[in-house]
């Protein structure tokens, strides 16, 4: 009986050969690997774990900022398996590691290995006076070229300033340029022949009215005056250029604002090479409001894209080669929005960031408008800039200046928006105030 009882048994043992393992595996060791790195640089962590002896298990690793990766292939227990990641966002992350074994059976988290995410570099510009940066691109040597103004800190007057720095963002040169007692420049571009592009404004103001023409400066590859022009409705008024781009013919087009705060309307000026104007168009939404044209770019079908704001919307104004409107569309809720950058998109359609009030967590956040061809709404996406503090930013009214003693600050972040775009931030050292997000430079990537 004894005998039967052992070979059933045995039997049994043979009859089941495949019967899962019951045992979960142990948490794997703590990843190793660097403990600082760059934004949009590859790092490298690595983990191992203990087991039986001939079996097999696959790790993955959360990243800390909500990714995850695959599991990896399977590695014998003992052996160490690596993986690597690149974080598009600065910050502080918890980099952990997980087992599985060949039955599927999952262990625990590991303990976190702290990773701190830098931006590359950070650099200021400027003296005891008031710097203000209010555009940048990226030359085609892979440097920066910074538009804005410096001025005395009580901000009485005013001068364009042009910052060239190299891809390290060490200042090569900076020049500036004096026309009258207030002068600013809100918009620069790398032009086809490697000089620059400048549209702002330059006029005067005082306690009670303020006159002021939208202003042109072309440049050589080293910041020397090549011609400027300014273009102006004439009487007291505030007329500015808010953004350029140069156009296919070699001309360049501008979008602004003209009239008398707080009223006015949107300004499409298209110029040629030379800078003279062939035509300028203006557009107003009969608000009572103050319609502002932000930026331009030209279109697939060699028209116009213009985003702005319309009583306290984001305006999305399309037009056909010589400025007419074609269709306007605006986004806006109960409170506030306005559109700091448009950009076509391969698809047709548009993608427009700017800041809203009226969604979001609360005060001023990163806002994201995509359309169809026609401006009609695909979809929108409000964030925060996550991990990173929130820029003391004081809006700024034409006429008036606040903060002083402060310089230009540059710094390029990523929000976070779970779509295939880009926006840039360039943010600035202002007087503390209200706190603000906002998104003026976007690129589709």
């Amino acid at each position: 009986m004894r005998r039967a009882v052992v070979a059933l048994f045995a039997v049994g043992i043979v009859l089941c050969p495949g019967c899962k393992n019951s045992h979960v595996p142990d948490a794997p060791r703590v990843p190793s690997g660097t403990s600082a790195g760059f934004v949009d640089s590859t790092c490298s962590f690595w983990t191992t774990s203990e087991g039986p002896v001939g079996g097999s298990v696959c790790y993955r690793f959360d990243w800390g900022n909500g990714d995850t990766s695959a599991w990896s292939a399977y590695v014998a227990f003992g052996d160490t398996l690596s993986l690597t990641h690149c974080w598009s966002l600065p910050g502080t992350f918890n980099v952990r590691a997980q087992s599985k074994d060949y039955d599927g059976a999952a262990s625990a988290w590991s303990d976190g290995h702290t990773m701190l995410v830098y931006f590359r570099w950070s650099k200021t510009f400027g003296g005891a006076d008031l710097e203000w940066g209010n555009s940048v691109q990226q030359t085609q040597d892979g440097g920066y070229i910074v538009a804005g103004f410096t001025g005395n800190g009580s901000g009485s007057r005013s001068d364009v300033w042009l910052v060239r720095v190299d891809a390290g963002g060490h200042k090569t040169w900076d020049v500036t340029f004096d026309r009258a007692e207030r002068d600013e420049g809100n918009s620069v571009r790398e032009t086809q022949d490697g000089g620059y592009i400048i549209a702002g404004n330059t006029g005067w103001s005082d306690t009670t009215s303020s006159t002021s023409a939208a202003w042109l400066i072309k440049t050589d590859a080293a910041g020397n005056k090549v011609w400027d022009k300014t273009f102006s409705f004439g009487g007291t008024g505030w007329d500015c250029g808010n953004s350029v781009q140069q156009t296919s013919d070699g001309g360049y087009i501008i979008i602004g604002t003209t009239g008398l705060y707080p009223t006015g309307a949107v300004w499409l000026i298209k110029t040629d090479a030379a800078g003279n104007k062939v035509w300028d168009k203006t557009f107003s939404s009969g608000g009572a409001g103050l319609d502002r044209g932000n930026s331009v770019q030209q279109t697939q079908d060699g028209g116009y894209i213009v985003a702005g704001n319309t009583d306290g919307d984001v305006w999305l104004i399309k037009t056909d080669a010589l400025g007419n409107m074609a269709w306007s569309k605006t986004f806006g809720g109960a409170v506030c929005e306005a559109g700091g950058s448009v950009q076509q998109t391969q698809d047709g359609g548009y993608v427009v960031t700017g800041h809203t009030w009226s969604y979001g967590a609360g005060e001023d956040d990163v806002w994201l408008v995509k359309t169809d061809a026609n401006g009609g709404t695909a979809w929108t996406q409000n964030s925060e800039f996550r991990r990173i503090p929130r820029i003391p930013r004081i809006p700024r009214i034409p006429g008036e200046f606040r903060g002083h003693n402060k310089r230009l600050s540059i710094q390029i972040a990523l929000p976070v928006f779970p779509r295939p775009v880009r926006a840039g931030l360039l943010w600035f050292e202002v007087a503390s105030g209200r706190l603000f997000e906002t998104c003026d430079e976007l690129v589709v990537s």
